[in-house]
């Protein structure tokens, strides 16, 4: 994050606008968001700890949205200015955000029981069932290691994906096919791995 902050401000000039869109990081742990954790994402981030390398690169935020994708996301609208930026002149929605942050200190041990405790309610409901997933993003990798619970198919309407293979770390990876081939009767439950597709 540093260097592509860095990276903006010798790029844009005064004036100009700096779009910052990532997972935020206390939805994650409020929404229990912990498949999105794995190496291709490299740092997971909040306002709070964000806003002096803004600042210090002279970038005042004007603007934040709260997004649903990847269990809560945060788009940041910022304007380059002329140097060193000050909390004066803050949007109402920036200081809002800052805020609740300093309000409510991660509970890195709650976090953890609940994954733990999502892992078991997991398992004990697809107990003895037919399982099959619904859609192969990166996070059903994560998922299913984790858990333990195994589709038999995870269907998926990305080309690049259908006829590979969902990795396992026992080797026994899970057949990823096309979502036309989809059969609600072939299995007792879906597990869908990408939210966004639900209502689909």
């Amino acid at each position: 994050p540093n260097e592509l902050i860095r990276a903006a401000q010798q790029l844009l000039n005064v004036g100009g606008w700096l779009v910052l869109e990532f997972p935020y990081w206390p939805d994650t742990m409020a929404r229990l968001g912990y498949a999105q954790i794995y190496h291709e994402h490299y740092s997971y981030l909040s306002a709070s700890p964000l806003w002096p390398l803004l600042a210090g690169c002279g970038f005042q935020p004007e603007r934040v949205e709260r997004l649903n994708v990847h269990d809560g996301s945060l788009r940041i609208w910022c304007r380059r200015q002329s140097e060193h930026v000050s909390s004066v002149g803050f949007s109402q929605s920036w200081m809002d955000l800052l805020a609740a942050e300093k309000a409510q200190p991660y509970d890195w041990q709650a976090f953890a029981l609940n994954i733990a405790a999502h892992k078991l309610k997991l398992r004990q409901m697809c107990e003895g069932r037919r399982v099959h997933g619904i859609t192969a993003p990166a996070k059903a990798t994560v998922m299913t290691n984790w858990t333990g619970v195994r589709p038999d198919v995870i269907y998926d309407q990305t080309p690049d994906k259908v006829g590979r293979w969902l990795p396992q770390a026992d080797g026994r990876h899970i057949p990823i096919c096309d979502w036309a081939e989809i059969d609600p009767e072939s299995a007792d439950l879906f597990i869908v791995y990408a939210a966004n597709f639900m209502e689909e």
